[in-house]
């Protein structure tokens, strides 16, 4: 099963922060009682981050949990991930901009 599009944000985003701190990713899985490996399937995407968790690693990182979400808040997510028609009526695969931007802001290159 493919990672969820909203995880890999996630993912990315904890990746920004750690490293914006200059810290490994096993310090922080240190500092919140899981192994360097769960932070990076974090990162990946590959795991998802419960309420709990984020919040014990929003402490850490000294971060508000809102932080995570960011990029993400400012999507139109209606539709997108699933493949339905948003609110623009647009069908097309890949043509709605926020799909361009939600699909730049995974893969760390240009959205636009």
């Amino acid at each position: 099963m493919p990672n969820d599009p909203l995880d890999l944000l996630l993912g990315k985003r904890l990746k920004q922060l750690r490293e914006a701190l200059g810290w490994s990713p096993e310090r922080l899985g240190e500092g919140i009682g899981v192994s360097e490996a769960q932070i990076l399937r974090y990162e990946a995407g590959e795991s998802r981050l419960s309420t709990s968790r984020l919040f014990r690693i929003s402490r850490q990182l000294q971060v508000s949990p809102e932080s995570f979400y960011d990029e993400i808040a400012q999507l139109d997510l209606d539709g997108l991930l699933d493949g339905r028609p948003g609110a623009d009526g647009e069908a097309e695969p890949g043509t709605r901009p926020d799909e361009r931007l939600l699909r730049g802001l995974i893969e760390g290159g240009d959205a636009s």
